[in-house]
């Protein structure tokens, strides 16, 4: 993985711009060369950092030029060799080895139907010189980051915001629909929408064109889509067999590297199995996992050693006790966008061990959102059979106003929200923080009208789908993309690790939602039914399959005492313009008094460090 940006005007004076200061703030992103290109016509200005993973000389340097054109590209093709292979049949001649000239050159010859092929995690931009434009393109699944944003005609682009922001002068000014997002929901998401007003981000599996005129005219198309049950098959043998080929297919591919792998080994059932697979295709595999000592509810460090001892692998855990509040400071002032998930600290604290040894980490991303692997897929099935059976009684009663009746810490709270909704066509967001009395009295700054899009609208084209169905499909497009990934994302380039997901690979996701029927999902109260049936046959015996934890903490705990309650309590306890400090700190002392806020608290504490730190207003 890299870091890329550029600077386009419609005025041949590009040269003024220099891109160096921007390119340093990301500089974790890429910290083994930094290049800087201009177009000859002098309105395109290229930038990029490099983390070198393929092709490890200077023949991978970027930004590269071949035939005229030029290219700045962050991530991985991971069937690249394939690729080259047939692209030197059709007569081109390559200078390197690397991923990156595949790209250019394979665009050179077809154009943007190219990018079609591409297998991997990506986000680049193309300056072509015989059609006078620059072409953005973004991965399907959103696994790279791309910021954009036209402001005083000009185009600004960049892999990270905070580069972005210091390339384009562009105020720090907050977008209250992402404000509302982010404490609604713990990230931003919709659209296109960034953190700050007049910056988006590309959606993925889109391409942005930007031409190269007096207006620098730009539209938009997406070249993938997701598509839903169109080539449903219920027999067994047939998903078992595809999807057992497409996940060892996939592993293969991404463990493609010139320099050392590893996999994040959390103890769950996905990156179990990507241990077990890895260890057929590379000799000696090193995995990573963090263990809380005393807390055996968060604590997935046996199962993780099970694996670990089973496949011979070369295991490292971390101790996760040991994360500190000064370490949550440096993530809350260094990270590019919050999101608000506390297992943050697990995950840059295992990325934080990967870097000593390797630079490329594989985790099992897309698991569950694929394959129906969350608990609230199935409770939300029960829920609709209920709300059918009773559908006279719940339109009689005042769902909404009971809801905002409960307190703020219930566990039921969001699950009767469920009964507001059509749950064939939305699907109400289960993990909201707030309601909307309470989340009003934090931002009172904050439209109601926001409170408009408090579901994900998925189903469009007014086709009724199974709960399940709709569930995956908005997970897939918001939680995953907007807050798993970008989890990982910044958690391993801060630590200049590349994060790769193999469970990801475009073939398994449109398998995923187009073959795999329900029932091969969750089958009698199993989650991830077809995914564990491929498990039980290459995991110990012993092995857990109902357990799932993932990278997590114990931090409602933590906060309660010692230097983590000093450092919520000193953060709490400083005003802010954005949102209420006596309904905050109310909220602080109720927890302490033993009831449970812990993420809406984590959520806080955490924007109003980054949103001090970098300056963002209203």
């Amino acid at each position: 993985m890299c870091g890329i940006l550029g600077y386009i005007s419609k005025e041949n004076n590009v040269q003024l711009i220099d891109l160096k200061p921007a390119l340093s703030i990301m500089r974790y992103r890429g910290p083994d060369s930094m290049g800087v290109w201009t177009s000859p016509c002098q309105k395109v200005n290229f930038g990029h950092v490099r983390l070198s993973i393929v092709e490890l000389s200077e023949l991978g340097h970027q930004p590269m030029v071949r035939n005229g054109n030029s290219i700045t590209f962050n991530g991985e093709i991971y069937n690249y060799v394939e690729l080259r292979d047939e692209l030197i049949k059709c007569g081109v001649s390559f200078l390197s080895q690397s991923d990156t000239e595949v790209i250019l050159q394979g665009y050179n010859l077809f154009g943007e139907s190219y990018f079609d092929r591409l297998n991997g995690a990506y986000a680049f931009a193309i300056y072509d010189s015989i059609n006078n434009k620059v072409v953005l393109c973004r991965d399907r699944a959103g696994e790279k980051p791309l910021f954009y944003s036209n402001y005083d005609e000009r185009f600004y682009f960049s892999s990270d915001l905070k580069a972005l922001l210091a390339l384009s002068n562009i105020p720090k000014k907050l977008n209250k629909n992402s404000l509302f997002n982010y404490f609604q929901h713990g990230y931003v998401t919709g659209n296109n929408d960034c953190w700050i007003s007049n910056v988006f981000s590309l959606e993925p599996g889109t391409i942005r064109t930007i031409h190269l005129n007096n207006k620098l005219e730009q539209n938009t198309i997406r070249y993938w889509d997701l598509t839903i049950g169109q080539k449903e098959n219920s027999n067994h043998n047939y998903l078992y067999e595809k999807l057992s080929y497409l996940i060892n297919d996939a592993v293969k591919l991404q463990l493609r590297c010139d320099v050392p792998a590893s996999i994040l080994l959390s103890g769950g059932v996905d990156s179990s199995m990507l241990t077990a697979i890895a260890s057929t295709h590379t000799r000696q595999v090193k995995t990573f996992t963090v263990k809380f000592p005393g807390y055996s509810q968060f604590d997935e460090s046996e199962s993780a050693r099970l694996v670990a001892n089973y496949f011979g692998t070369e295991h490292t855990e971390i101790e996760g006790v040991n994360i500190s509040p000064d370490l949550f400071l440096k993530i809350a002032k260094s990270i590019d966008t919050p999101i608000n998930d506390s297992s943050l600290l697990p995950t840059y604290l295992v990325n934080y061990e990967v870097s000593k040894y390797c630079k490329v980490a594989l985790g099992g991303d897309g698991g569950d959102e694929l394959f129906g692997g969350y608990k609230h897929y199935e409770r939300m099935q029960k829920l609709d059979n209920i709300k059918k059976r009773y559908q006279n009684l719940f339109n009689l009663m005042p769902i909404k106003a009971f809801r905002n009746l409960l307190p703020l810490n219930s566990k039921y709270r969001n699950w009767i929200k469920s009964l507001e909704y059509d749950l064939s066509v939305n699907v109400p967001n289960i993990r909201s923080f707030y309601d909307e009395t309470r989340l009003l009295k934090l931002l009172p700054n904050i439209d109601p009208n926001c409170w408009e899009n408090d579901n994900w609208g998925i189903n469009n084209e007014n086709v009724k789908r199974s709960i399940l169905k709709n569930c995956s499909v908005s997970d897939f497009n918001h939680y995953l993309r907007d807050s798993i990934l970008v989890k990982s994302d910044r958690c391993s380039m801060l630590n200049s690790i590349e994060a790769r997901a193999p469970l990801l690979d475009y073939r398994i996701i449109e398998f995923a939602f187009n073959e795999v029927p329900d029932n091969f999902k969750i089958r009698n109260g199993m989650k991830k039914f077809l995914l564990k049936d491929i498990s039980k046959k290459i995991l110990p015996n012993e092995f857990d399959f109902q357990r799932k934890l993932g990278f997590n903490l114990p931090l409602g705990m933590m906060i309660r005492t010692g230097k983590w309650k000093e450092l919520f309590g000193d953060v709490l306890n400083s005003r802010s313009d954005i949102i209420n400090y006596h309904f905050y700190t109310k909220m602080f002392d109720d927890h302490l008094n033993g009831k449970e806020h812990t993420d809406r608290l984590f959520g806080i504490v955490l924007f109003l460090i980054w949103a001090e730190h970098n300056k963002v207003s209203l």
